[in-house]
């Protein structure tokens, strides 16, 4: 019995850590910006690039974190411990000045507010030039090489990922047309 509750308690711990949760929002109410954020844990390790075109293809994008209120709100949906905090939108384009010169936004926000672990970023790998929350430093972040392939990262949605129009109210509201009574349905998971 001892062995089965010992086998149970591992499979949940396993599950909470690899299931991911839905979307969850930073509401405007609470100082956010309404948009929606999801950690998503890769089944195994992938490229900062495979984690990039992922979440453009559910219509988000690798996490962009412009404040430090953001920065503490994303920082809290991940577990911990982790070994490799997961991805952010951060990059520095090839040909840029290293360690610190030329980071960007995958949404072409500015890239104003940071938060380097200490001495990042610090291209000490060489080619160091994607972004992720540093290993359980609370929040911190640091710079990875593209081959290093950690998996897991956050997706950024401007608006619920759950909810999607059905296609004619997108037909309509692309046309400029009048969109009331849209009717909006679940997105299935």
């Amino acid at each position: 019995m001892k062995r089965q509750s010992i086998l149970i308690s591992s499979i949940i711990v396993i599950w909470s850590y690899t299931a991911n949760a839905d979307p969850i929002q930073w509401s405007i109410s609470d100082g956010g910006n309404g948009h929606f954020y999801e950690l998503i844990v890769a089944e195994d390790s992938i490229p900062w690039t495979e984690a990039r075109n992922r979440a453009f293809s559910v219509n988000g994008y690798l996490a962009t974190i412009t404040s430090e209120a953001e920065n503490v709100f994303v920082y809290s949906l991940v577990p911990h411990p982790m070994i490799y905090g997961p991805y952010l939108g951060g990059f520095q384009p090839e040909g840029s000045p290293e360690p610190d010169g030329n980071w960007q936004w995958v949404t072409g926000e500015p890239f104003v507010y940071t938060n380097w672990h200490i001495d990042n970023p610090s291209d000490s790998r060489g080619e160091e030039d994607y972004l992720h929350f540093s290993w359980d430093s609370g929040g911190e972040w640091n710079d990875i090489s593209l081959d290093y392939g950690i998996g897991d990262y956050i997706v950024e949605y401007n608006c619920d990922p759950t909810i999607i129009p059905t296609p004619s109210a997108f037909l309509l509201g692309t046309l400029g047309l009048s969109v009331a009574g849209w009717k909006l349905r679940r997105r299935k998971e």
